[in-house]
C-alpha cells in the first residue's frame, strides 16, 4: 500500500500480488503503463472502466457487467474549485460527458469517475478513444448559395455521409426521419433512434405497428445499398401526443440489434437543458423527403438552412405552439418555400458546439400560411431528457436525474 492520506487523497494506489502468476490469453491481458509526462488537455474525453458491485451502491443500479463511461476532463482550475484536496501534481478530474448518462448517476466500486489518480505526471489505466458523438469522418457542408429553379437540385443535398446519425424509417404507407443517439455507456454501438411520435400514429389517432417499419442507417441515397444498413424495430416508446397541441412529439425506437459505429454510422450528441439558441440563428435541417405525395420527393439526404423565429411570432402564427416545448422557423432561402421543399416528419434540426453536432429539435410539421408551407414547427429535445432517460430505465427516480449548465455554442 502507498502512504495514503485521506485529507489529501493521495497517493491513492495499492499494488496487489496474486497467489500465482496468471497465463495471458485472449481474455486476460496486461495494460500498458506510460513513462514520463503525459499531457491531457482540457475537454479531452477518456473512458473510465469498472464495475458497480459495491454493497453500498443503489441495489437497483448495480451492474455486474463491465462498464465503460466517457469522462470529459476538466482544467486544474475547475478541479480546484470542486475538490478542496485537489492536487494538480497528483490528480485529474472530470465529469460524465453525456448528460443523459449523467441522469443515471453511474458509479463504480469507489468513485473512480470523480477522481483518477496521477502518479509522477503519468495517467494510469486510461486509453484515448476517438469521438463519443456528433463527429463525422466526412467533411460537413458549411456553405449554401441561394437557389433558383435551375440550381435547387445542386444546393439541397448534404455532403455524402457527413451526417452519419441520420436515419430513415420507412413503411409501405409512411416515411419519417430520425437520428441515432447514444444513451448507454457503450461508446462503440447503440440501438436507439429518436424520431417523431407522429410516425407511429395514423390519421385516426390509432397506433401504427412498429413491425411495419424498416430503419435505414448509414445511407446518403436511400436508393443505393452502398454502406447502408437496414434493421427492424424491437419496440417503440411513444410520449403522450396531443394532436392539436403537438406536445411531446417524440418516439424512442429500440432497434432489433445494437449497431456498431463506423465511418457512416455514428450517434449525434444529446444536449443539456437551457441551450443558448437565439432568434435569427441559422441551423441545418437534415432529412429525406421520401413521400411520393409531395411535389419534390428526394431520396438523397438534404441539408436545408432554417432561420429560427421569435417565440412571439411563432405563438401568433401557430395555434399549437408551446413556448416550453417548441421552436419554429422558416427556410433561410425563401425560394425553397416557393418550390415547396420539405423533409419527412421527425427529421433533425442540429447545432454545432465544440466541433460536435448536437440534436436541437425534431421536425413536427408545416404551418401553412398564404397557401404556402411558410413556417416550420419543431419539438425541442432539451425539455425531454428526463423522459428519454425514463424510456430507457422506467424505474429511474426523479432525484437521480441531473441537469447541468448549457453547453457553449
Amino acid at each position: 500500500l502507498s502512504a495514503f492520506d485521506r485529507s489529501t487523497m493521495g497517493p491513492d494506489l495499492a499494488l496487489i500480488t496474486l497467489e500465482t502468476a496468471v497465463d495471458l490469453n485472449d481474455r486476460i491481458q496486461p495494460i500498458c503503463v506510460p513513462i514520463g509526462d503525459i499531457l491531457m488537455s482540457e475537454n479531452n474525453c477518456l473512458p473510465v472502466v469498472g464495475w458497480n458491485i459495491s454493497p453500498d451502491s443503489n441495489p437497483t443500479q448495480r451492474n455486474k457487467v463491465l462498464q465503460q463511461i466517457p469522462i470529459e476532463l476538466y482544467s486544474d482550475e475547475q478541479c480546484k474549485e470542486v475538490f478542496q484536496n485537489y492536487s494538480a501534481n497528483r490528480h485529474i478530474c472530470g465529469s460524465i460527458f453525456d448528460p443523459v448518462v449523467k441522469a443515471f448517476k453511474p458509479t463504480f466500486s469507489i468513485y473512480l469517475a470523480k477522481f483518477i489518480y496521477k502518479q509522477n505526471s503519468s495517467t494510469l489505466l486510461l486509453l484515448t478513444i476517438k469521438g463519443i458523438c456528433g463527429e463525422s469522418y466526412f467533411k460537413l457542408k458549411t456553405t449554401y448559395n441561394y437557389s433558383n429553379m435551375h440550381t435547387l437540385a445542386k444546393q439541397l443535398p448534404a455532403s455524402p455521409h457527413s451526417h452519419p446519425w441520420s436515419v430513415a424509417l420507412i413503411s409501405k404507407t409512411k416515411t419519417c426521419g430520425g437520428v441515432l443517439i447514444m444513451l448507454s455507456i457503450n461508446p462503440y454501438g447503440s440501438d436507439l433512434v429518436i424520431t417523431s411520435a407522429q410516425c407511429f400514429i395514423n390519421s385516426t389517432g390509432h397506433r401504427i405497428e412498429h413491425t411495419n417499419y424498416e430503419v435505414v442507417l448509414g445511407a446518403h441515397d436511400i436508393k443505393s445499398k452502398h454502406s447502408a444498413l437496414t434493421l427492424g424495430i424491437k419496440h417503440v416508446t411513444i410520449a403522450e401526443l396531443e394532436k392539436y397541441r403537438m406536445s411531446r412529439d417524440l418516439a424512442m425506437v429500440t432497434l432489433q440489434t445494437v449497431v456498431t459505429f463506423s465511418e457512416t454510422i455514428q450517434p449525434v450528441c444529446i444536449p443539456e437543458p437551457d441551450i443558448p439558441i437565439y432568434n435569427e440563428d441559422v441551423l441545418p435541417l437534415l432529412g429525406w423527403n421520401l413521400n411520393d405525395a409531395t411535389n419534390r420527393p428526394s431520396t438523397v439526404l438534404q441539408q436545408i438552412p432554417v432561420t429560427l423565429l421569435s417565440q412571439e411570432l411563432c405563438e401568433d402564427a401557430i395555434p399549437a405552439f408551446n413556448t416550453e416545448h417548441h421552436a419554429c422557423g422558416r427556410f433561410t432561402d425563401r425560394y425553397l418555400t416557393k418550390a415547396k421543399v420539405t423533409v419527412d416528419i421527425g427529421s433533425a434540426l442540429l447545432f454545432k458546439s465544440s466541433s460536435r453536432m448536437f440534436l436541437y429539435a425534431l421536425f413536427s410539421g408545416h404551418y401553412t400560411r398564404n397557401v404556402t408551407n411558410d413556417l416550420l414547427l419543431f419539438y425541442k429535445i432539451e425539455t425531454s431528457i428526463e423522459w428519454m432517460a425514463r424510456s430507457v430505465d422506467p424505474m429511474l427516480n426523479e432525484h437521480n436525474i441531473v441537469f447541468l449548465s448549457p453547453l457553449p455554442v
